[in-house]
């Protein structure tokens, strides 16, 4: 496997090995012209990360933004349709 890496990258490894994943039919080289593989840390999608963190134990449902929206939900499912 290290020689693999040396030889190609761990990029291209890694694209082999979905790449054998994937069924082989038609629809194989356009799943794989979606996937994006960076070497290292550094990607261009870096603020697109979403980081949720919860105390030990702490339910999602206890998370204060989960709260806000499912209440907001709540409300508008609550309120009478308009009739026209």
């Amino acid at each position: 496997m290290d020689r693999l890496i040396a030889k190609w990258g761990g990029g291209e490894v890694l694209r082999k090995a979905v790449s054998g994943m994937l069924p082989k039919n038609r629809l194989r080289k356009e799943r794989l012209a979606r996937l994006k593989v960076f070497e290292g840390r550094a990607h261009p999608y870096k603020e697109n990360i979403l980081r949720v963190v919860n105390g030990g134990g702490q339910s999602i449902i206890e998370h204060e933004t989960v709260k806000k929206t499912l209440a907001e939900m709540k409300a508008k499912r609550a309120a009478p349709a308009p009739t026209s």
